[in-house]
C-alpha cells in the first residue's frame, strides 16, 4: 500500500465515497477522478509512483504511451522521474483523439518518436471494463509497425468485469499485456475500513458493506 499516495488522492477528492453513477450505468459506492491530479506536486508523486513500480517490477519497454487525454500528462510525469531518480532516458508518445488528414500514418494518428518493433508499456489512470485499452492495441496494429505492448501501469484497479463477466486484466494478460497498479480498490478499501485519516474515518462499515455488495455483482472473482 502506497499510503502516502492514497493520502494525497483522498485530500485532492480524487478518491470519494458515496453513490456515483458510472459511464456504464453502474451505481458505484466510490468514484475514482484523476482529472483531480493537476497541479505540480500531484504529478510529482505520480511519475515517484509509477517510476517506482517500473523498476520494482523490472518492466522492460522501449518506449512510453500515454493515451489522450489523462495519459498524456501521466506518461510526462513517469519519463521524467525515470530520469531524475533513476537516470533512465525513456521515449513517449502519445495518441491523437482526431486524427490529422495529412502526413504518414504514425503522424496522422500518433504525436512522438515511436520506433519499428518498440516494445511499448502503456500508462494510464483507471481501469474498469478495458473497453479503451483494446481500443488502443487495435489501433497501434493499423500502424504495421509491429509495436508490442507487453506491461501496462496505472493507478487504481477497480477489480470489475465486463458485461459479459470478463476480466479486463486477464483479457489484457491473453493479449500479452500485463497490468500492474500502484493501487487496488480491494486493498484501499480494507486499509481504509474504520480509519481515520487526519482525523476523518472515510471508510465506515456500512460503506464496507456496500462496497462488498457491488463487487460481488460487478468485481473480479477471485
Amino acid at each position: 500500500m502506497n499510503e502516502k499516495f492514497l493520502q494525497h488522492l483522498l485530500t485532492k477528492n480524487v478518491l470519494r465515497f458515496g453513490e456515483f453513477k458510472l459511464k456504464s450505468g453502474r451505481a458505484s459506492p466510490y468514484f475514482f477522478n484523476a482529472g483531480n491530479l493537476s497541479d505540480g506536486e500531484s504529478l510529482a508523486l505520480i511519475g515517484e509512483a509509477y517510476a517506482d513500480l517500473i523498476v520494482e517490477n523490472d518492466l522492460e519497454f522501449d518506449a512510453i504511451l500515454g493515451p489522450a487525454y489523462k495519459g498524456i500528462p501521466l506518461a510526462a510525469a513517469t519519463v521524467q522521474t525515470l530520469q531524475t531518480k533513476y537516470g533512465r532516458n525513456a521515449r513517449m508518445f502519445y495518441d491523437r483523439k482526431e486524427a490529422k488528414d495529412y502526413g504518414d500514418a504514425r503522424e496522422r494518428h500518433f504525436v512522438g518518436n515511436m520506433m519499428h518493433g518498440d516494445k511499448v508499456l502503456l500508462v494510464d489512470d483507471v481501469i474498469t471494463t478495458g473497453y479503451t485499452k483494446f481500443q488502443m492495441l487495435d489501433k497501434l496494429q493499423t500502424l504495421n509497425m509491429e509495436l508490442r505492448v507487453t506491461s501496462m501501469v496505472i493507478l487504481f484497479d477497480r477489480e470489475e468485469t465486463d458485461e459479459n463477466g470478463q476480466s479486463a486484466t486477464e483479457e489484457l494478460l491473453r493479449r500479452g499485456v500485463r497490468t500492474y497498479s500502484v493501487l487496488n480498490v480491494q486493498e484501499v478499501f480494507e486499509y481504509l475500513l474504520e480509519k481515520p485519516i487526519d482525523g476523518k474515518v472515510y471508510v465506515k462499515d456500512e460503506d464496507y458493506k456496500k462496497f462488498k455488495e457491488y463487487q460481488k455483482q460487478f468485481g473480479v472473482k477471485k
